[in-house]
């Protein structure tokens, strides 16, 4: 049983699996994206950890282009936070400045709201910066990934699957799905994400079967699509999408995990520390304000 449903068994600890070269690491497109709202020292601590692992990488076509799209939207969502936030602090000290009566500690507030609108600005500046088509991490990214893209014809087309979400069993791939006629109540949205996953799903089968290695996909949060969810609580990866791989693949594993995970295991398996500031910002990434359980191995 436990071969036929491999999905639904514990498999070996992620930091193991980490240290052998039978698996590729494929990061998500919104993993590398979110790279770049992050601060230098940070983005640069977290791509020299992961360059250890650079002869197991793999960024396929279909996630690549992702990543190239998503770059400046991550950067306009980031600089947008920063300009409100700017504002705020202004306007709050345009209001003090104008009470009719004084208040304690008043001319501190507005002195250290000072210092952190100039540091704003220089990390918005900063970020435009990154947007930019010779900006650092742009190439350190592309440095890391010299010689290991995929090209356009090895992924899946996207007329290749048809729109479905979960609930029943389909005859031709055996996922557990529900399909969605294409209305007027269907949005683009709908059709665009749905059909984003189950391409990158048989794009890392398709990986697997051409390198014959297993595979660690790494997403930035818990999903609906790849994640098992009680509550508000991801409990691990979906054990349907494990079992459907290992059966497309010939016996070959699929791992899936949050990028938080990623990173404390591959810490992990380089017998490496995370500092403070770094584990703060990879698990706001991850979680956010979701609840999560402590207990999950690969969430």
């Amino acid at each position: 049983m436990r071969k036929s449903f491999s999905g639904y068994y514990k498999d070996e600890d992620l930091a193991d699996i980490l240290k052998k070269n039978n698996i590729i690491i494929v990061l998500d497109s919104s993993v590398l994206c979110n790279l770049f709202g992050l601060h230098d020292e940070v983005w640069k601590f977290i791509l020299e950890m992961i360059k250890e692992k650079r002869d197991i990488l793999w960024l396929p076509y279909n996630i690549a282009t992702n990543y190239h799209k998503g770059i400046l939207s991550i950067l306009v969502q980031k600089i947008q936070l920063l300009v409100s936030l700017k504002n705020k602090l202004h306007q709050t000290a345009e209001l003090l400045k104008g009470l009719p009566f004084d208040i304690f500690d008043k001319q501190n507030y507005l002195n250290k709201s000072e210092i952190i609108s100039k540091q704003l600005t220089r990390e918005i500046a900063r970020l435009k910066q990154r947007g930019k088509k010779d900006s650092e991490i742009r190439e350190q990214i592309s440095n890391l990934y010299k010689g290991r893209v995929g090209v356009l014809n090895n992924d899946p087309s996207p007329q290749s699957f048809r729109i479905s979400t979960y609930n029943e069993v389909t005859e031709t791939d055996g996922l557990s799905r529900t399909s969605i006629a294409l209305n007027s109540s269907t949005t683009n949205e709908q059709v665009q994400i749905t059909n984003y996953n189950d391409i990158i799903l048989h794009t890392l089968i398709n990986l697997s079967n051409d390198k014959n290695k297993n595979i660690l996909y790494v997403i930035s949060e818990p999903s609906e699509y790849w994640s098992v969810f009680i509550g508000n609580t991801s409990y691990g990866p979906n054990p349907e999408h494990q079992t459907y791989f290992t059966k497309s693949t010939n016996g070959k594993k699929f791992y899936c995990c949050t990028f938080a995970s990623f990173m404390r295991k591959l810490a992990d398996s380089l017998e490496k520390s995370l500092p403070i500031e770094i584990l703060n910002n990879i698990n706001k990434i991850t979680y956010g304000t979701k609840i999560q359980n402590d207990e999950s191995e690969r969430f």
